[in-house]
């Protein structure tokens, strides 16, 4: 049985208050793709994205990553992080 993009886009939640002619038309624009586990989908230099993600079958994991440059802290000893936090 060949998927029917219309037909899967209908039990979408946020296009269920739309009418058939919308989701039909929609359906023209969505791509049904195929990533393998851990596969990238996208990354945070590839925003913005012109596009959605619907999630057919299986998980997604996302992640941010955070750069922390060393020069950008003061050190202190556990004896001034303790009166900092009372």
């Amino acid at each position: 049985m060949e998927f029917n993009m219309s037909i899967f886009l209908t039990y979408v939640e946020f296009t269920q208050k739309l009418t058939n002619e919308k989701v039909n038309e929609l359906s023209k624009y969505a791509n049904l793709k195929t990533y393998s586990k851990g596969q990238v989908i996208f990354t945070e230099s590839d925003f913005p994205l012109e596009k959605i993600f619907i999630v057919k079958s299986g998980q997604v994991e996302l992640k941010k990553q955070i750069v922390v440059e060393t020069n950008n802290f003061i050190p202190i000893n556990r004896y001034d992080y303790q009166r900092l936090v009372e």
